[in-house]
């Protein structure tokens, strides 16, 4: 979809630029003898003045149509320039999600895992550190999100990778530490999936709440 978009805006600056020059007779002439060019040389023409490359062949026309190929040069310049500072933020953007991704796996690919690996023995201090590192990221995402939103068409093949099950994942730790489910006013499904089990958190010795007050 990415090189969709920068392929139709090109197209149709072409196509618009070209049925501006087909549209009088001597828009485009030869600069050999002046004669009016045809259909394929306009073609010609429109691309290679959009692509500011030149050409000594044909040339413009008297009047306005001078001030049409700067016109043309310079929207194949701006055409250019755009598309390689939208296509650079977006790559940069499906790279911090991937590697978002990365860091919360990392800390572990279940609920159980990440508990484990969080809990020092009397708090889950080290969870709450990388918590604090993620969250500016996740900030950044948001922004890029509605900046960009061709970024929610990009999916990696690789779980490990992918922001969505990953964000899934500290969600799913949220709600089994802090019971966020009904103050974030978030109304359940009819069929919910299976809530993670507290057997961790006995495991570790952490306090929480009884099983009953859980579900």
């Amino acid at each position: 979809m990415l090189p969709l978009a920068v392929a139709m805006w090109a197209t149709l600056l072409y196509v618009g630029f070209t049925l501006v020059f087909l549209g009088d007779p001597d828009a485009v002439v030869r600069a050999t003898n002046g004669a009016p060019a045809g259909i394929g040389e306009r073609l010609h023409f429109v691309g290679y003045t959009m692509s500011t490359l030149g050409n000594g062949e044909l040339r413009p026309g008297a009047g306005v149509w001078r001030a049409g190929t700067v016109a043309a040069s310079l929207a194949g310049l701006v055409l250019i320039t755009l598309a390689i500072t939208y296509v650079t933020p977006v790559m940069n953007a499906v790279v911090t999600k991937r590697r978002v991704a990365r860091m919360i796996v990392d800390l572990g690919p279940t609920v159980s895992d990440l508990l484990d690996k969080g809990w020092d023995g009397e708090s889950f201090d080290r969870l709450r550190g990388h918590l604090s590192n993620l969250a500016p990221a996740f900030a950044d995402l948001a922004q890029q999100h509605m900046a960009y939103p061709v970024l929610h068409y990009f999916h990696p093949v690789d779980r490990g990778t992918a922001l969505a099950p990953a964000t899934a994942l500290l969600d799913d730790t949220h709600i089994l530490l802090l019971a966020a489910l009904h103050e974030a006013h978030i109304d359940p499904v009819d069929e919910p999936p299976e809530p993670p089990s507290l057997a961790i958190l006995d495991r570790l010795g952490v306090p929480c709440v009884t099983e009953q007050e859980y579900h």
